[in-house]
């Protein structure tokens, strides 16, 4: 798989504005937004960013894997999608092209549940390899 990187976009804030302009206005607010008074929006924030990492150089690495298992399934990454409530409102069928691309890249797919794709549906396009 050949990887195309825009260079429009060499931060994640360049992406999320040029998203957001293609975003219903509405659905930017509920995408972005956070309950009550948005204290948790803040607190993810800075509480990331207090993690630091170490690298160690020099070492000698026979091989690097990202692999990680996790409950007793072995997914290619320590990452996966994300549930997010309404996705179809930022794009359409976006709760089936994530769950397919997930499914062909051996991540994780958490379906909403106020997703917009039905759990039958997203079962088919990760062969039912995903989380509720």
């Amino acid at each position: 798989m050949e990887l195309k990187i825009d260079s429009r976009y060499t931060v994640i804030s360049y992406l999320k504005e040029a998203a957001y302009e293609r975003i219903p206005e509405f659905a930017n607010d509920y995408l972005a937004g956070g309950c009550n008074s948005e204290i948790n929006l803040e607190r993810n924030t800075s509480e990331i960013r207090e993690i630091q990492l170490r690298p160690y150089y020099l070492r000698d690495y026979k091989s690097i894997s990202y692999e990680t298992e996790l409950f007793g399934k072995t997914y290619s990454a320590p990452f996966g999608i994300a549930p997010i409530g309404l996705q179809g409102l930022m794009w359409p069928r976006a709760s089936e092209i994530l769950a397919k691309a997930a499914y062909e890249h051996n991540i994780p797919y958490i379906l909403s549940t106020v997703g917009t794709a039905d759990i039958e549906t997203i079962g088919e396009f990760t062969q039912g390899n995903a989380w509720f």
